[in-house]
């Protein structure tokens, strides 16, 4: 059924793409493969051996008297997340009326042309006829470059450097000039997801929630930076690992409380720390 009302949305999709539906890839996969034991990066890493530009997969979950369906578009390239779009209703039939809508919108960017790559996906595949030794500080450089207008984009860019750096052999990856631009990389991702931190405003329990996402992201980002051994990248991962975990700690305390814990303000924001 919610199989189904995916399906209905994609089939409004521009000619140039070709959507695989479940019974075909049944066919596709090996003999005895259980697709619904082929989660997060293996539903991607399937689709690029299937030659699929895009992987839309789903998840149901029940949150009190709702059912909740998530929806995530990856892309197979670099295995970024593209969106993600919510439908909730509290019976089966009401989700999948209410899944049309959510995948309609998840696969809305796709109907605006995306049969041909953007200017990221171009630059990527062209640094991609580089020699290995130079992509990961030409990835580096693609997403410090997009970073700005194409968020989205710079992120690709930034995973692409981590990847290029996975395929060099030990001897190469200790040069200078590769670990500075794997650090770069990996700080940049943390730049991108302290950004999204600071465009949170903590003043309810989701937003808290999403701010501490990207609270978490950004540490593991600025951390792994630190473990390429660059000091100069070092230096700028450890000072914004006390800079955000100071302003989330500055947010929270200057939201408003509800009247009935006002008075416990001190107490709370003890707790804080």
């Amino acid at each position: 059924m919610l199989t189904d009302a995916v399906r209905g949305a994609a089939a409004g999709l521009p000619a140039g793409i070709v959507v695989i539906s479940r019974e075909n890839l049944l066919a596709l996969l090996p003999p005895g493969t259980d697709p619904t034991n082929c989660l997060g990066d293996c539903e991607v890493s399937t689709g690029r051996r299937l030659g699929a530009r895009y992987v839309v997969a789903g998840r149901v979950a029940r949150l009190g008297e709702s059912l909740v369906l998530t929806l995530t578009l990856h892309a197979t390239a670099d295995g970024a997340l593209l969106r993600s779009e919510q439908a909730e209703a509290p019976t089966p039939a009401g989700l999948a009326d209410a899944a049309r809508g959510a995948a309609a919108r998840l696969l809305g960017g796709l109907r605006a042309g995306a049969t041909a790559p953007d200017a990221t996906d171009a630059a990527m595949l062209a640094i991609l006829a580089r020699p290995p030794a130079e992509q990961v500080g030409a990835f580096a450089d693609l997403g410090d470059a997009r970073a700005a207008e194409d968020p989205p984009g710079a992120d690709r860019a930034y995973r692409a450097a981590a990847r290029a750096l996975e395929g060099l052999n030990a001897r190469t990856r200790l040069q200078d000039a590769v670990r500075g631009a794997a650090a770069r990389a990996r700080f940049g991702r943390g730049e991108l997801a302290r950004a999204a931190l600071e465009a949170t405003r903590p003043d309810s329990a989701a937003a808290r929630a999403v701010a501490a996402t990207h609270l978490a992201e950004a540490r593991a980002h600025y951390t792994a930076a630190l473990e390429h051994g660059d000091k100069g990248w070092s230096a700028a991962a450890l000072f914004r690992l006390a800079e955000i975990a100071h302003a989330y700690a500055d947010a929270l305390a200057h939201q408003g409380l509800p009247a009935a814990v006002e008075a416990d303000r001190p107490a709370i924001m003890a707790e804080i720390g």
